[in-house]
C-alpha cells in the first residue's frame, strides 16, 4: 500500500527542500513561496492551487505531478520537465523562467476544423 505525505494547507514560504524525495506529496493549497525545491524530485506530486510565487524548481522532477490553478508567476521552472506534468489547468505562469511554449508541444489535429474546411467547387 502506498502511503501519501499530506503538506496541503501548511505555510511552508522560503523553506529549503533542495534536492528531496517529494514523490506523490499532497502540497494542496500550500504556501510554497520563493521555496527551494531546486532539483526536488515532485514526481505525481499534487500541487493543485500552491502559491509557488518565486519558488526556485530549476533542475527538479515535474513528470506526473498536478498543477492545476497553481501560483508559479516568477518561479525558475528551468529543466524542471514542466512540459510532462500531467495537468496544468488554470496555472499562473506570468514571469515563470523555463516553461515550454506551448506551440512546441502541440499534437497536430487530426482531422481540420470544420470552419478550415475548402468549400467544394463540384456543382450541383
Amino acid at each position: 500500500m502506498t502511503r501519501t505525505t499530506r503538506l496541503s494547507g501548511k505555510n511552508m514560504a522560503r523553506v529549503n527542500l533542495s534536492n528531496a524525495d517529494l514523490q506523490s506529496v499532497d502540497f494542496r493549497d500550500t504556501t510554497l513561496q520563493d521555496a527551494y525545491l531546486s532539483g526536488a524530485d515532485l514526481r505525481g506530486a499534487d500541487l493543485t492551487g500552491a502559491n509557488l510565487q518565486g519558488a526556485h524548481l530549476d533542475g527538479a522532477n515535474l513528470a506526473g505531478s498536478t498543477v492545476d490553478g497553481a501560483d508559479l508567476r516568477g518561479a525558475d521552472l528551468r529543466d524542471a520537465g514542466f512540459d510532462a506534468v500531467a495537468s496544468a489547468v488554470g496555472a499562473r505562469l506570468d514571469g515563470a523562467r523555463g516553461v515550454p511554449d506551448p506551440a512546441d508541444h502541440a499534437a497536430p489535429s487530426a482531422t481540420p476544423p470544420e470552419s478550415a474546411a475548402e468549400p467544394s467547387d463540384a456543382t450541383p
